[in-house]
Formats: C-alpha cells, structure tokens, sequence
C-alpha cells in the first residue's frame, strides 16, 4: 500500500544521481533544507513575531530527529516539507485568493506531500476549511477542495476498482493495511464500511 510519490520523485533525480540510495538522500536533505524557511515563512505569517519564526526554523534545524531523516531515504522529510509548502500556499492563498501562481502552488504541493505519505491527507479539509472561514467563498474553498483533494480521491478510487470494494472500504483498508489488491479487505473496519455503502 505504499504510495508512489517518493519513487517517483527519487526516480527523478536518478536522472542526474545514478546511485538510487544517493538520490533518496539527496531528495530528503534538499527537502530537509528547504523545510526551514517554510516552517520560519510559516510561523511569521501566523504569530506576526520574526523571533518567533526564526527560533521555530532553528528548533527544526538543530532537531535530531528531522536531522537524522534528512540523510536517510525515507519519505518523512519530503512529506513535511510538502506539506509545510501547502501550508505555506494555503495561507497565502486565503489572503489573495486572485493569485493563480498560489492556487498552482497549493495544488502542486498537495499532490506531492498527498502522494508520498498518508499523514498529509488530513491537512486537505483543514486547509479548505481555513480557506472558507478566512474568504467566505464557498465556491473558492470547494474548487480548492477538488485540487487539493486530487490525489486522495484518484487513489482510493483506484484501489477501490482493483480491491472491488467501496471507496469507504478501500479507505479502511489503504489506512490499516488489510486487504491485497484482487481480494475484498477482511480487518473489521473495511468490513463495517463495506457493510454501510450497501
């Protein structure tokens, strides 16, 4: 069930790396790098304080942890910084909602950090619905829905064809692992959705 978008990513830049560890690490530690100013851009929209913004970029620069995932080949690092740039887009966006380089922003950045990790769906309707609370365009907050919901709703409808479920049952099974493509999923909670679309 993983999702493809690091491959196709690292896949990318084996086009100029041709060692695929080495352009796994060189995909995480630009995104690693990049993280920072679009967490310290972030916090300075929202707080309104530099020195706010510019410790939390220095938390995220001297954290262990995003340190150790920023040399590895793993997709942790690339989805956060694909979600701090949708963050990033969103928030702009609600502020100048005319801007198509935003619109196109948001949307690139929803498909990567969508496509790589599971973990950024959640942040599509809380993103929307900032974008209708702050514009009070439903129409504007909808459309964002369908751009930033692209990736989500292409996957779960592809799985659901090749799973022969529900797209409830395809979402239960694509978050808890259960069921292979060509059989219906067994865990309990893709057989409760199942059961309520019919």
């Amino acid at each position: 069930h993983w999702l493809p978008g690091h491959e196709v990513l690292t896949g990318l830049l084996l086009h100029l790396v041709r060692d695929p560890a080495w352009a796994g690490r060189l995909l995480s530690l630009a995104a690693g790098t990049a993280a920072v100013p679009l967490l310290h851009a972030i916090t300075r929209r929202v707080l309104g304080d530099a020195r706010a913004a510019a410790l939390a970029a220095l938390l995220l620069a001297v954290n262990p942890m995003h340190a150790a995932l920023s040399a590895t080949t793993l997709g942790e690092v690339p989805a956060l910084t694909a979600l701090l740039a949708l963050t990033l887009a969103c928030l702009r966006l609600a502020d100048a909602p005319g801007r198509p380089s935003f619109w196109a922003a948001a949307s690139i950045a929803a498909f990567a950090g969508c496509s790589i990790r599971y973990e950024a769906w959640p942040a599509v309707p809380v993103l929307v619905l900032h974008h209708l609370l702050r514009t009070r365009r439903p129409l504007g907050a909808a459309f964002l829905g369908v751009l930033l919901g692209a990736f989500p709703l292409l996957w779960l409808a592809e799985r659901a064809r090749l799973l022969g479920a529900g797209l409830l049952a395809s979402y239960a099974s694509t978050i808890s692992g259960a069921g292979e493509i060509g059989a219906r999923p067994v865990d309990l909670a893709a057989g409760a959705l199942s059961l309520l679309e019919g």
